[in-house]
């Protein structure tokens, strides 16, 4: 279906969403904080979505995606900042939702 950001990529079957998430992080998320990218081809979700993500690089890092009406959040679900190695670190995972 396309590009979600910078993110990863969404499919599309039905009225079903899957988004496939590549995320290459340079900078910290600070706590409670997110990264968000818009939906493409103004999709909405029908209920928000959420699943948790993997850091790669720091595995003991919480991250979650929430897929709520046409945006993608890449939240810190902590109350410290999540940092990443100087060169970067990936966050990947997936999350599905159901589609107006």
């Amino acid at each position: 279906m396309g590009a979600v950001g910078s993110i990863g990529t969404l499919y599309r079957w039905g009225n079903i969403g899957i988004i496939e998430i590549y995320l290459l992080q340079k900078t910290s998320i600070a706590a409670w904080g997110n990264v968000s990218a818009t939906l493409p081809g103004g999709i909405k979700t029908a209920v928000t979505a959420r699943n948790r993500l993997t850091c790669e690089d720091k595995p003991g890092n919480e991250v979650n995606a929430r897929v709520a009406d046409g945006t993608l959040y890449i939240e810190n679900r902590t109350s410290a900042a999540v940092s990443m190695p100087a060169s970067g670190g990936y966050i990947s995972g997936s999350v599905v939702f159901p589609i107006l």
